[in-house]
């Protein structure tokens, strides 16, 4: 079973990933890296599903197996995990309402 581990606000959450950032995540073309790395981890979010959806159709009402929801909560958290990073690296707030969001307001 996945736990709620702790509450987090995205603006805390981006200060404490970024305390784990090294490498190329920091430095000069991190930008680049951080976008090329959030574009990979949202293919393995879409891989996750897409298992799902091959294996039990995209309308059968069966929930996630316990297996598949502790992978597609890797995959989002290391999806958010490079959000926060590329956020970091144009001096953005991850919780930058968006222009989708304001719309739909």
């Amino acid at each position: 079973m996945i736990e709620l581990v702790s509450e987090l606000r995205l603006d805390e959450y981006q200060y404490l990933a970024m305390t784990t950032a090294k490498g190329l995540a920091t430095g000069h073309l991190s930008a680049v890296y951080n976008s090329l790395a959030l574009c990979g981890e949202a293919g393995e979010v879409a891989e996750v599903v897409k298992k799902r959806w091959r294996n039990h159709g995209v309308s059968s009402g069966k929930q996630y197996a316990e297996g598949d929801r502790l992978r597609l909560a890797h995959e989002l958290g290391d999806a958010l995990w490079y959000l926060s990073a590329l956020a970091n690296a144009a001096a953005l707030p991850t919780w930058l309402p968006t222009s989708e969001f304001q719309r739909r307001r």
